[in-house]
């Protein structure tokens, strides 16, 4: 099968190169889909270079990131939310942490709370696929709280348990597949722990969408959640506009504070 990519395409050492790091390392990021992968032939591998800079610009530093479930209560607390998944002196921690920390330093740390999959979804099945997302970043309406302008792609968090369902049910396509970078339009967060998702999903609020077909109940992510997620975008202006709610919204945390 041809596979035809509008990327530059690196090979394990200079991938390694590109992240000052061996290629072992580089080897265990792709099976972790921490890069993104082409498969030519039986054995020949190629690296995305958009996925290194993606990588290098989420790891830069700035402390040890957090485990999902803190990375999550983070972003839970800087939106007003509740948090019922960590406990009292986690809570202090991260309060305290919050009022000292820059909009660019809280990305690198939360940057752990997912893997991030890629997809092609046919657009006739879009709207039915975000019913079973938790939506976030600038899906939808959303993009207006960020002064962006309309997009047909829908982001949002699904559970490791339910991607495969997922995936074959609305015929997702990735790059592995052949799907070229320029017309994936659907980017999956997946949350391995089935524990961490079950509390966020109840802690998720919902709201009524209304389009010219039906009016359905939709999940949100909170605003923090949906910022951090734009400032890891390769695109400038979704990064600048997630990085600049944050500043917005770590301001009003400490002056409620």
């Amino acid at each position: 099968m041809s596979i035809f990519v509008n990327d530059t395409l690196l090979t394990r050492e200079e991938a390694a190169v590109q992240l000052a790091v061996s290629t072992q390392r580089v080897s265990a990021l792709c099976s972790n889909h921490l890069l993104t992968t082409y498969t030519f032939g039986s054995r020949k591998i190629l690296i995305s270079l958009d996925s290194v800079n993606r990588y290098k610009q989420q790891n830069s530093k700035s402390g040890r990131a957090y485990a999902p479930s803190l990375a999550f209560a983070a972003l839970f607390m800087l939106s007003g939310c509740e948090v019922s998944w960590i406990n009292r002196q986690q809570k202090y921690r991260i309060e305290a942490y919050l009022r000292s920390i820059t909009p660019q330093d809280l990305v690198n740390r939360s940057k752990n709370r997912t893997k991030t999959m890629e997809y092609w979804c046919r657009k006739s099945r879009l709207v039915e696929l975000s019913k079973y997302l938790i939506l976030s970043a600038a899906t939808g309406n959303m993009r207006s709280q960020f002064q962006l302008t309309q997009s047909d792609k829908i982001e949002g968090y699904v559970s490791r348990n339910n991607l495969g369902d997922l995936i074959n049910r609305f015929h997702l396509k990735n790059k592995e597949d052949g799907a070229d970078s320029s017309i994936i339009n659907v980017k999956l967060r997946v949350i391995e722990d089935s524990k961490v998702f079950d509390f966020i999903r109840q802690n998720v609020s919902s709201h009524i969408t209304e389009d010219t077909q039906e009016s359905s109940t939709k999940s949100l992510m909170p605003i923090a959640v949906c910022a951090a997620d734009l400032a890891e975008s390769l695109d400038v202006r979704e990064r600048q506009a997630g990085l600049n709610k944050l500043s917005e919204l770590l301001t009003k945390y400490n002056l409620a504070k």
